[in-house]
């Protein structure tokens, strides 16, 4: 019989960290003490000692009170600044300071972020032949990371929608918006995503293009058996999963020269250089796979992977943070989500890929936990803190519904035993 998604993960990783897989409790133990192990760590959130924030400008934007709404037009949002050496990441005042993929929103202090976007108007959505009745550029959550992580974004409502709300999906599923062809459907976070790279607390991607540059040769998926309907909805996520490993790469990069920078001994190193080589292997390997089912793309440039590092005094609190974040939290949840699709999948080369991703992403995990354990040795406080901080912000997205399944059994089962024994050493 085979063993469950999390008990798969959880031997590897613990093994990896030189742990017996009873060591740190048993899921069942985490599970029935993780509530008030996350109350306990949410006091260190920052967000209480942030300046008053600017007034809220003009915007072209139709609230409906509940969170979304739709976009009649432009938006115009608080004015910002950006310091010298400062990236400024997502930040905009207009459409004008994001790239083309992306809008301007509003948030409600008036400060304006950069946000995924399939349409920018309501007159835009109007011009696709599947435009609802009502044409609207609605606001709609997109995954943007692990777990139960999304973000705002902006696409087309569809006479083809599935979804408007939550409600109109089964558990787990949630209503989402795609920003790649359009339309609302019901769907979850796959969470392939490998370690993300991060940059002002958003996770970055390369833009796509035509190409095959990236795909890897001799693995031959099987995907005959899909409808056309399927086999469009495959290629996406497939397409999705490959930049998100792509960005890994330019993750590890970062990780390995700020390594280097505090002086890491050269065993982790070279377990950080090695996880970078698996990123590439794994990209390829997505890309191959959206290949077959028919999306012949390539990532195209990718200069979010040149934003500037943390000065010399901060870079062991950042470093913590982004290796927590991406290792800890979300190359866990990706193992598990691999696991899961290699119990799912159809045809022994498509189970053989995802069963090679959640044991890479496993030991990528492991590795986190070793790099936190060096920074912590560094600066035990600073780490701490963070770590408590970044719990606590999990913690405190607990009670929304994409994260009432996998994503909370996760946190429970494999994450916070860990944190236990870390902040225990």
């Amino acid at each position: 019989m085979t063993s469950p998604p999390i008990a798969q993960v959880r031997s590897v990783l613990f093994a990896a960290l030189g742990l017996s897989a009873c060591r740190a409790g048993s899921p069942e133990a985490a599970s029935s003490s993780a509530p008030q192990a996350a109350t306990t760590l949410v006091v260190a959130s920052a967000q209480s000692a942030s300046p008053e924030p600017p007034p809220r400008a003009q915007v072209g934007f139709v609230s409906d009170g509940v969170g979304t709404g739709h976009r009649v037009s432009g938006e115009t949002c608080a004015a910002f600044t950006v310091e010298r050496g400062e990236s400024r990441g997502h930040r905009c005042a207009t459409d004008g300071d994001c790239d083309a993929s992306s809008a301007c929103h509003c948030a409600e202090d008036g400060r304006g972020a950069c946000v995924p976007a399939r349409c920018r108007n309501d007159s835009e959505c109007a011009t696709i032949p599947t435009a609802a009745a009502v044409p609207e550029c609605a606001l709609v959550r997109v995954i943007s990371g692990c777990g139960s992580d999304t973000t705002p974004g902006f696409a087309c409502r569809t006479t083809q929608d599935t979804c408007h709300k939550d409600a109109d999906c089964t558990d787990p599923d949630v209503c989402l918006g795609d920003t790649f062809r359009g339309g609302l459907h019901c769907g979850h976070n796959s969470c392939m995503k490998g370690r993300p790279l991060y940059v002002d607390d958003r996770p970055q991607t390369a833009a796509i293009r035509d190409g095959d540059r990236w795909t890897a040769e001799g693995w031959n998926f099987d995907l005959g058996d899909l409808s056309a309907e399927a086999r469009a909805a495959f290629a996406e996520t497939a397409v999705r999963d490959a930049l998100d490993e792509h960005a890994s790469i330019a993750a590890f990069a970062r990780t390995l020269v700020e390594l280097l920078a505090l002086g890491a001994p050269p065993a982790l190193i070279s377990e950080t250089q090695a996880a970078l080589a698996d990123e590439i292997r794994h990209a390829r390997l997505c890309f191959a796979l959206a290949r077959a089912a028919g999306a012949h793309v390539e990532p195209g440039p990718f200069p979010e992977a040149l934003t500037a590092f943390a000065a010399p005094e901060a870079l062991v609190g950042s470093l913590a943070r982004s290796v927590f974040r991406g290792g800890c939290l979300g190359e866990t949840h990706a193992a598990v989500d691999a696991a899961t699709r290699a119990q799912e999948a159809r045809g022994a080369e498509l189970r053989a890929f995802y069963r090679e991703i959640a044991d890479d992403e496993a030991r990528h995990a492991a590795l986190a936990w070793k790099t936190l354990r060096w920074l912590h040795a560094r600066e035990p406080g600073v780490v701490a803190g963070i770590v408590r901080e970044e719990l606590g912000l999990v913690a405190g997205s607990e009670g929304s519904p994409a994260s009432q399944t996998r994503a909370s059994s996760v946190l429970r089962a494999l994450v916070l035993p860990l944190v236990g024994e870390f902040l225990a050493a």
